[in-house]
């Protein structure tokens, strides 16, 4: 009888979904949308090219349950064309704040404090045991430090290179992970059915279908 009520309980275990603290991802979008849009013309490419890219597909190296992107929208205006896609994908979570016209220029209001209230609550309830901010702002220092001290192990990302001095030594120091998203991770951004051919020294890219 035991042995039958054994078996039973092993069945509906393998029936239910394993319980697991998510993976989740922070996206400081609009500045992770600029380093990528600046690397891939820093490749010898145009802006036409960015049609053959996919920012989307960036996020998707690493294994995140969810992603939550956080950017500005400027009021009575479309969203950016790559920020709706981004919406429009599953997995991704549009977090907004607004885009403030000052005389030194557009300025986000509220972006980073929606980031760092999410990150800091979900440490701190457990509901995540893992995080990657994607983003290397030197005011994300403090946030970082805060989650690594509820017990989530955190990983920052972005294509700022430490060799260069781009990224602060703190920040860096704060994370469990820093990854440099370098060209290797542009090229897996590539649309599905896209390849390129790189002529050296004219850096001429011929777009092709994989096949």
């Amino acid at each position: 009888m035991f042995r039958n009520r054994d078996f039973l309980a092993r069945i509906v275990a393998d029936t239910l979904p394993p319980h697991h603290h998510p993976n989740i991802a922070f996206i400081d979008a609009d500045n992770v949308w600029k380093s990528f849009e600046q690397r891939i013309v820093g490749c010898g490419l145009s802006n036409d090219d960015l049609q053959h890219f996919e920012f989307s597909r960036l996020f998707n190296l690493l294994t995140h349950d969810r992603c939550y992107v956080y950017c500005a929208v400027p009021e009575n205006k479309p969203k950016p064309s790559w920020l709706a896609h981004l919406e429009r994908t599953e997995g991704f979570i549009l977090k907004t704040g607004r885009l403030v016209r000052r005389r030194s220029g557009a300025k986000q209001e509220g972006v980073d404090v929606k980031l760092a209230i999410d990150a800091t609550r979900f440490a701190f309830s457990n509901i995540m045991k893992t995080c990657t901010l994607y983003g290397a702002d030197g005011d994300f220092i403090p946030l970082v430090e805060a989650v690594t001290e509820a017990g989530t192990l955190v990983n920052v990302a972005s294509f700022n290179n430490p060799e260069q001095g781009e990224v602060a030594p703190r920040l860096r120091a704060a994370a469990d992970r820093y990854i440099h998203l370098n060209r290797f991770w542009l090229y897996e951004t590539l649309s599905e059915g896209k390849s390129t051919v790189h002529n050296r020294p004219n850096y001429f890219h011929e777009w092709r279908s994989s096949e």
